[in-house]
C-alpha cells in the first residue's frame, strides 16, 4: 500500500478528508442560500425564482453536479462514521470525569448525532421538493363568458382563469408552488426550522474543527476562527429558517401564489375576495389560448317609425 493511500485510511487522513469536504459543503450551503432568496419579493419573487430552478435544471451540467455533490456528502458522511467509531474503539469504557481544558464541549461531542439529523432533514429535503409534486408555470387572464345574471337574462362576465403557461414557460417547473404549498403545512414548517437549527449547532464545530485539522490555527487567530464559526452558524441558521418562517407564519401565500392568510380551502389561506384561488374566479380552468363560446346576442331594436310594426 502506497503512502497515500496509508495516509487516507488512517485516523489522521479521514479527518482530514471530512475537513475538505466539509468545507466544499460550505461553500455549496452559501450559494444555495444565496440562489433561494429570489423566493422573496424583494429579490424577485415567483418568477424570478422559477426561472431560477429552471436554469439549474435544464443546464446540461446539472447530472455532473449533483453526482459530485452528492459524492462530497457521502464521503464527509462515511469518514465521519469511521473516525467515530475508531474513536469509540480506542477508548470503550467512558470517562468517569471528562475534563477537556476548554477543547471539547456539547457541540463538539454531538457532532455525529447533529450530522445524522441534518442526513435525515436532507432526505426528506430531497423527497419533498426535488422529487415533490411537480406543476406547470401557470397564470391568470381575464376572458368574457356568457352566464346568467339574478334576472334570469344572459349577459357576459369578466372572469380570471388559469392557463397553461405563456409559449416561453413551456416545460418549466412551477417550484415556487411546491415551496408555497409545503411551508403552508405548519408541522413541515416546524420541522424545517428545527433542523436548520440543529445544522447551525453543527456547523459551530464544523468550520473550527476544519481549519484546526488543515493546520490553520494558531494562536493569534484561535479566536477570529472561533467567532467565524459562530457567525457561520448564526447565518445559516437564520438564513435557511428564514424561507419557512417568512412563507409559513408571517405571510402565508396560496398554493397558486396569491398573497393571503392562514384558513381557506383548497389553498389553506385566508379568504380574500381580492384573491381569484379565493373568490372562485378561477373555476374555469382552461388551456392557454382556448376559446369560450360567445354570448348570444339579443336581436337589433328597431329605431326608426318605418321598422315598427302595428
Amino acid at each position: 500500500m502506497n503512502k497515500c493511500a496509508c495516509f487516507f485510511t488512517s485516523t489522521l487522513g479521514k479527518k482530514v478528508t471530512m475537513a475538505v469536504t466539509g468545507l466544499l459543503l460550505i461553500g455549496f450551503l452559501v450559494v444555495h442560500l444565496i440562489g433561494n432568496l429570489t423566493l422573496f419579493p424583494a429579490f424577485g419573487g415567483k418568477e424570478k425564482f422559477n426561472d431560477y430552478a429552471h436554469l439549474l435544471s435544464s443546464t446540461p451540467l446539472i447530472y455532473g453536479a449533483e453526482a459530485l455533490l452528492l459524492a462530497i456528502f457521502l464521503i464527509h458522511i462515511v469518514a465521519a462514521i469511521q473516525v467515530s467509531l475508531r474513536n469509540k474503539a480506542a477508548r470503550p469504557v467512558a470517562y468517569e470525569v471528562r475534563n477537556t481544558f476548554g477543547k471539547s464541549n456539547a457541540y463538539s461531542r454531538g457532532m455525529l448525532h447533529t450530522g445524522l439529523t441534518v442526513l435525515v432533514f436532507l432526505v426528506v429535503h430531497l423527497v419533498t421538493f426535488k422529487f415533490g409534486t411537480e406543476y406547470p408555470v401557470s397564470g391568470t387572464h381575464s376572458t368574457e363568458v356568457a352566464a346568467l345574471n339574478a334576472e334570469g337574462k344572459m349577459e357576459m362576465k369578466t372572469v380570471e382563469v388559469l392557463n397553461a403557461g405563456s409559449v416561453e414557460d413551456m416545460g418549466k417547473r412551477d417550484l415556487y408552488r411546491t415551496v408555497v404549498e409545503l411551508f403552508s403545512n405548519k408541522a413541515y414548517s416546524a420541522f424545517y426550522i428545527v433542523a436548520m437549527l440543529v445544522m447551525g449547532l453543527h456547523l459551530m464545530h464544523a468550520f473550527k474543527s476544519a481549519c484546526q485539522t488543515l493546520g490553520l490555527f494558531h494562536a493569534k487567530w484561535n479566536n477570529l476562527f472561533a467567532r467565524i464559526s459562530v457567525g457561520l452558524a448564526f447565518f445559516f441558521a437564520v438564513g435557511y429558517s428564514s424561507f419557512p418562517i417568512y412563507f409559513g407564519f408571517i405571510k402565508p401565500e396560496k398554493a397558486c401564489g396569491m398573497n393571503c392568510g392562514s384558513s381557506c380551502n383548497p389553498c389553506g389561506s385566508k379568504k380574500d375576495d381580492d384573491c381569484p384561488c379565493c373568490s372562485g374566479k378561477t373555476d374555469i380552468n382552461l388551456p392557454a389560448g382556448a376559446q369560450l363560446p360567445e354570448a348570444p346576442k339579443a336581436p337589433a331594436i328597431p329605431t326608426t317609425p318605418s321598422a315598427v310594426t302595428k
